[in-house]
């Protein structure tokens, strides 16, 4: 399980306060030790911000900066899986469907997927130096 909540404390434009917050919820299960499922949502709220009926309404001099000052509020639900192919590379998908939403840009549905490879200082510093060092013991 995995759970974020962020509040950006976001400079005032054109006297206009719209901070904002960041939901982030993830439950996994791992099927077999290399296979992974997970649930996921994810969730936005402006605190502050124009609220913009549509764009021909929107007063001439706000509508450059109309994205950053929105009043944007929204729920994405989805799931994911994920697959290690050794024990430093996975490949992994997943996909998103917007529940709830207002403002913004509506992305009704969202699908991601990569490759991740991970490693470690220690790891890196034995794979460069390794062969530099070894041969010179006995010399």
């Amino acid at each position: 399980m995995e759970a974020t909540y962020s509040y950006a404390f976001v400079e005032r434009l054109m006297g206009i306060h719209h901070d904002r917050s960041n939901v982030f919820l993830e439950l996994g299960y791992f099927v077999t030790p290399s296979l992974s499922l997970r649930g996921i949502a994810t969730g936005l709220y402006t605190h502050g911000g124009f609220a913009f009926k549509s764009p021909q309404e929107t007063p001439l001099d706000l509508f450059p900066i109309h994205d950053r000052i929105g009043h944007d509020e929204g729920l994405d639900v989805g799931a994911g899986i994920s697959y290690l192919l050794t024990g430093s590379t996975e490949v992994y998908a997943s996909y998103l469907k917007q529940v709830e939403g207002r403002g913004g840009h509506k992305i009704a549905n969202a699908l991601s997927f990569g490759v991740s490879w991970s490693f470690s200082p220690q790891q890196l510093g034995r794979r460069l130096f390794a062969s530099r060092s070894s041969g010179s013991a006995g010399e």
